[in-house]
């Protein structure tokens, strides 16, 4: 250690040789590079020495048996000297003896000693494809095939012939976990429990991350729901599983009722959905619900249609009506608590105009504001104005009536009420242009006079 401080830099090496003469440093330097070189290598070689790797030099290491060069404290493992031919060798097969003694079970997966981060879940992705498909087998996507060979087929969770064929579910490993379930009075399991049943019979010594893709795909071949205080988890995920979640029997509802009711939540919200069954898909359809079941904003539409100022130029069974009482309709069905019940009465939406209930919604506070803010009074004036102008306060009139009377898809009622107000305030500018009255003669208010005559009957 003192010689590699004073050869760390030539600045140090001069701060400390500064009593030598100057022409004989060079040769201490020298020296001391020669004495570096032999401890280094005595170094190396009593390391060697103690892996087994060369023979025993007296004064380096202690003189012990070859069978106890190694000591564990498992008494059930006896660690014998590695055949390598470097240190770095002899270590990682230490390494790997340990570990193989301590984690018999554990997969040999290839590809390479690190496995990447974002490979659990692609393996997650694409083995639900499998658990989703009635003869459990998919394609891998072209950055899955590496994954799935490498790891999810070593792992046990598909079968695959060949690194590009196809993937087929295999239930060996979900069938010994659900084995740990089955033995539970109550048919659930926890997360933890079984994460020790995937170490059973042998110790597999999987990361947590292995551990989770493992648990979630079990949870879908099962049909199993993670529930945590009697709330369900929608959104559990590698990484987010946490051991004190139950794995509770989901029912799920039928494969018709599912189809359809994943096109109503796609068509109208964009959801996104896959349509195939599973119980990770029925979590994500419950997530989605829950994010779009308010109601406040399409009952707030309702109510300024019926309003003072829409509601004169807006017919009761209007298309904007009879559809904003239809998106209610719906988003009532999704507040509905049972879950399964929930999906048939999403279902039986699956032949309305699914866009146009996606724009009522979505527009509802925009079309509620620009229906309060409108002034009204504006179009009663028209209906006023006189016969000159009549055809053109017909025409505003009449497009106003069709623009609130279709849906919103159609006709955009904010962009279209802002453009008949502008009509209406210029038609009422013109009105007020009238030509000069003629000076009468004919003195006013003159006793006798007609105009001075009180009116008839008073």
């Amino acid at each position: 250690v003192r010689i590699n401080g004073l050869l760390k830099s030539d600045e140090n090496f001069e701060r400390h040789t500064r009593s030598v003469q100057a022409a004989d440093r060079e040769s201490v330097r020298g020296l001391l590079r020669e004495q570096q070189s032999a401890l280094a290598a005595r170094l190396g070689d009593a390391l060697k020495a103690s892996d087994g790797l060369g023979f025993q030099v007296d004064g380096l290491i202690d003189d012990v048996a070859d069978d106890q060069t190694f000591q564990s404290l498992d008494l059930a493992y006896s660690p014998q000297l590695p055949v390598a031919t470097s240190l770095q060798e002899a270590l990682n097969r230490i390494v790997e003896r340990a570990l193989e003694a301590q984690f018999p079970a554990h997969p040999h997966f290839t590809g390479g000693p690190v496995i990447a981060r974002a490979a659990p879940a692609k393996i997650l992705e694409c083995t639900r494809r499998a658990v989703a498909d009635s003869l459990g087998r998919t394609e891998p996507a072209t950055d899955e095939r590496g994954p799935m060979w490498d790891v999810g087929r070593v792992l046990g969770v598909v079968n695959m012939t060949s690194r590009d064929g196809a993937a087929v579910l295999n239930t060996e490993i979900f069938d010994q976990l659900d084995r740990t379930r089955l033995l539970q009075p109550n048919g659930e399991v926890s997360v933890g429990d079984l994460r020790n049943a995937l170490d059973q019979p042998q110790r597999r010594g999987l990361s947590p991350d292995m551990q989770d893709l493992v648990i979630l795909l079990y949870a879908d071949v099962k049909r199993l729901r993670l529930v945590q205080f009697s709330q369900h988890v929608d959104d559990a995920s590698i990484g987010r599983v946490s051991d004190q979640y139950v794995l509770r029997p989901q029912p799920l509802p039928s494969a018709e009722q599912w189809t359809d009711a994943v096109r109503v939540l796609n068509g109208v919200f964009g959801s996104g959905l896959g349509s195939v069954m599973t119980v990770h898909g029925f979590g994500r359809f419950n997530s989605e619900v829950e994010k779009h079941r308010e109601t406040r904003l399409v009952k707030d539409l309702l109510g300024t249609l019926d309003g003072d100022g829409a509601r004169g130029f807006i017919a009761p069974d209007s298309a904007r009506r009879t559809t904003a009482q239809s998106a209610l309709r719906l988003l009532h069905a999704m507040a509905t608590a049972d879950e399964v019940l929930r999906v048939g009465r999403i279902a039986a939406f699956a032949n309305e105009d699914l866009l146009v209930l996606g724009k009522t919604i979505k527009s509802a506070p925009d079309v509620s504001q620009a229906i309060r803010t409108a002034n009204w009074t504006m179009f009663q004036l028209i209906e006023r104005v006189p016969e000159t102008f009549r055809d053109r306060s017909t025409a505003i009139l009449s497009r106003l009536t069709v623009d609130l009377s279709a849906n919103e898809l159609d006709s955009p009622l904010a962009q279209k009420l802002l453009a008949a107000i502008g009509d209406a305030n210029a038609l009422l500018l013109a009105a007020t242009v009238v030509a000069p009255t003629p000076i009468s003669t004919t003195p006013t208010n003159v006793p006798g006079t007609p105009e001075s005559l009180p009116p008839a009957g008073s």
